[in-house]
């Protein structure tokens, strides 16, 4: 038997009503573009700054009933400068008080992703980040060591031009991926990755270097 799915339709009805309720918030808000079941929080003081274009909740099936959740608390900043950015369902992005997370144009995130920004995350051009990938710049709860409580926050997350980030992978705090590097499926990465290298494994090592990839 074949089961018959349509894919949610992109929402005008949604769209307009958050583009009313955070108008306010939002630079350009006719680059905000939103599917059904997409919830936004955006707190006093946050600012979406698009210059490019930003549709939530893409690709979910009308059967999985699945949302996309993007939270801005106080002062936060999410910057799209150019071009579109395409964040699929089951996904949730979350930027903490005060924190920047800047993505470039034609990057795109698979369906369970989740973005935690505490601090400061820049994602480059042209990237693909797979399924529930996770991207977070801060630890988020207090680590004592010898009694001294260590910050939470590093020197953030950079991530260059036309990254390919298979599923599952998890990227941490301070850390630094070259453009057009290969970060394996479950890799957890923890150090810098340089420009055109391929890394896999927990945590992630060196595979291969001198390497290219293409959609």
């Amino acid at each position: 038997m074949v089961t018959s799915r349509t894919y949610l339709n992109a929402g005008k009805l949604p769209t307009d009503r958050l583009r009313n309720i955070y108008g306010r918030n939002i630079v350009n808000p006719e680059n905000l573009f939103v599917y059904d079941r997409t919830s936004m929080i955006l707190e006093d003081g946050s600012v979406l700054e698009l210059s490019g274009k930003l549709e939530l909740n893409t690709g979910c099936f009308e059967d999985y009933g699945k949302s996309t959740v993007l939270t801005m608390e106080k002062f936060a900043k999410l910057i799209i400068p150019s071009g579109t950015v395409k964040v699929d369902y089951d996904s949730e992005i979350t930027i903490a008080a005060g924190a920047s997370l800047g993505i470039g144009e034609d990057t795109t995130f698979g369906p369970g992703c989740l973005v935690r920004c505490g601090k400061s995350i820049t994602i480059g051009k042209e990237c693909v980040i797979g399924h529930r990938v996770e991207i977070m710049d801060s630890d988020f709860c207090g680590i004592i060591e010898n009694g001294e409580q260590k910050s939470r926050f590093g020197q953030g997350i950079e991530i260059g031009d036309h990254v390919w980030i298979g599923d599952g992978a998890v990227i941490l705090k301070d850390v630094k991926i070259g453009e057009g590097a290969i970060i394996g499926a479950g890799a957890v990465v923890t150090s810098d990755v340089l420009a055109h290298t391929m890394v896999a494994g927990n945590p992630a090592s060196v595979i291969k270097t001198g390497v290219d990839w293409k959609r």
